[in-house]
């Protein structure tokens, strides 16, 4: 919307900089109100008191979902972690058993040295000389 359609809708006469306030408030309202309705409820208190209300349940909107988004991502990495530790546990029991040092090398990728040591640990098998290192470096 222009200055002069909203000064022609409203019949008010604004300054350019109220006018880009106005503009940013129109902009911000998004598909949910019309050149039309915009300037009847901003001639009113009560409707520029609408207006604030729809743009604050906007940014309601806006926060919450991203709230919710980063809940969503924050579970998928969460289960994606779990994953990856079943299968790096599979991957350091058959190392083991097959005595198969890239599978235990594939492992330490996935998971990461300290992760590996740890299952190593809880699973009772021995340690290899590189799981050695890594607890002498680390306890130093």
């Amino acid at each position: 919307m222009t200055k002069q359609e909203f000064e022609q809708r409203t019949g008010l006469k604004v300054t350019d900089d109220d006018f880009k306030e106005i503009h940013s408030i129109y902009m911000s309202c998004g598909d949910e109100l019309n050149k039309d309705d915009f300037c009847k409820m901003y001639t009113t208190k009560e409707g520029r008191g609408d207006l604030l209300y729809l743009l604050d349940c906007q940014l309601w909107v806006a926060v919450h979902g991203y709230e919710l988004a980063c809940t969503k991502i924050k579970n998928l990495k969460e289960a994606a972690g779990k994953k990856s530790a079943r299968l790096a546990e599979f991957l350091i029991r058959k190392s083991h058993e097959f005595s198969d040092g890239e599978l235990y090398d594939e492992a330490v990728a996935l998971v990461g040295q300290r992760e590996v040591v740890a299952i190593t640990l809880r699973l009772d098998l021995p340690l290899y000389d590189s799981d050695l290192e890594y607890v002498k470096t680390h306890l130093k």
